[in-house]
């Protein structure tokens, strides 16, 4: 998972799509037997985390901001750039994600908020490359998010989505039309 971690954050990056700064960590036995509150939650209790190099990023509430994972009613309407959801879930469509999309919203001045892409270890077919996706599977949970489809999609297009596909500078179609599975070698 952490190559599908690390390229999808810096594919949502190139796409100037808003994900968490990140650096590689060595988690060590050591650092999981001094700090078992880092262990996963599972069904059967707490499972200890396999050691080795792991994505690591930036946990956006660091410095006391607010931030939410899951937004209520009219919070929706308080997205600033909603359509990057759309372009989120088309290049999810094209990497073959596998999972839900996942979004943090930070709280902004106004009672605004940001999106914050996260959680990209199930493109590219899932963590073992096997997964074969439904388009509708890698969106975002709560469809409201989606609100402007009622928009032409020429203007919706020629307003947001062209900036972001001349910087694929004609790779895009290289993309969506990849059908097989990602060569990993």
């Amino acid at each position: 998972m952490l190559f599908n971690e690390i390229t999808g954050n810096e594919l949502y990056r190139a796409c100037f799509l808003p994900v968490p700064a990140w650096r590689p960590v060595l988690v060590t036995d050591y650092f999981l037997d001094r700090n078992p509150a880092c262990w996963i939650e599972t069904d059967e209790g707490k499972s200890r985390l396999e050691t080795g190099w792991c994505f690591g990023s930036r946990f956006l509430g660091e410095m006391g901001d607010p931030f939410t994972e899951t937004l209520r009613g009219t919070g929706f309407g308080k997205v600033s750039h909603q359509l990057r959801f759309w372009l989120a879930w088309l290049i999810d469509i094209c990497a073959r994600h596998a999972n839900q999309r996942e979004a943090i919203f930070p709280k902004r001045p106004g009672q605004r908020f940001d999106a914050v892409f996260v959680d990209h270890g199930h493109l590219f077919g899932g963590p073992d490359g096997n997964a074969e996706p439904q388009p509708i599977a890698s969106r975002y949970f709560d469809s409201r998010i989606y609100k402007d489809l009622s928009q032409p999609i020429s203007w919706t297009f020629k307003g947001e989505f062209v900036p972001w596909m001349w910087t694929f500078s004609g790779t895009e179609s290289e993309i969506c039309q990849t059908s097989g599975k990602p060569d990993r070698r």
